[in-house]
């Protein structure tokens, strides 16, 4: 009776250890499952993530190359639109014959009003209505030179001016005579007791600044 109740015991010891490994095995198993399906669910995760990834990026490429096109249009509006500005502007300035050889020249001119009736260019001297004594400098030419004839409206009604000609075209008469019609205004007006310097001439070489004394 004695190995009976042993015998029993040891088998329920065993099935007590079966037991004990067959939920541990569960449990490992459990485990396993638990990780696989963490890490599906992980890398269903990720899909998504890289797709809205893509997807933004896709749509800065789109915008980038939409502003690229705009950039480009403005670009190509605003160069027409400057060239036949420029063309308009050079159209509407008659044609004169330059000082020189006689050949035709066309004569751009800009600025704000250029296109006024007083700021047209002199057809001669005596259009100028200036003193004899001022125009005795211009007795040995026929007619003002075309820097001349676009100069003096400009300056003598107090303008400022840049003029661009060849040598010889006759820049220093455009220049000189509205000077002296400015120093002849300041002088004639009420006499201040500081000297002032009435007019400044700059020139790169001294042969010029010769010239331009006498």
């Amino acid at each position: 009776m004695g190995r009976n109740i042993l015998a029993e015991q040891a088998e329920a010891s065993k099935s007590s250890k079966k037991e004990k490994k067959s939920k541990k095995d569960k449990k490992r198993n459990l485990a396993v499952e638990a990780e696989e399906a963490a890490a599906a669910a992980g890398t269903t995760e990720e899909v998504p993530k890289s797709s809205k990834k893509d997807k933004k990026s896709n749509k800065a490429k789109r915008k980038l190359a939409g502003e690229a096109e705009e950039a480009a249009a403005v670009a190509a509006t605003t160069e027409e639109v400057l060239k036949s500005s420029k063309k308009k502007r050079v159209e509407n300035v008659p044609v004169e014959r330059g000082a020189e050889n006689g050949a035709e020249k066309a004569v751009a001119v800009t600025g704000k009003g250029f296109q006024e009736a007083k700021y047209a260019p002199l057809q001669s001297f005596a259009a100028a209505d200036l003193p004899s004594q001022v125009l005795d400098c211009c007795r040995a030419f026929a007619r003002p030179s075309p820097i001349q004839a676009h100069a003096w409206p400009f300056l003598l009604d107090g303008r400022d001016f840049i003029g661009i000609a060849a040598t010889g075209s006759g820049k220093t008469i455009a220049f000189g005579v509205p000077a002296l019609m400015h120093i002849r205004k300041k002088v004639g007006e009420k006499a201040k007791k500081k000297a002032v310097p009435r007019c400044l001439v700059l020139s790169p070489t001294r042969e010029l600044a010769q010239q331009v004394s006498k």
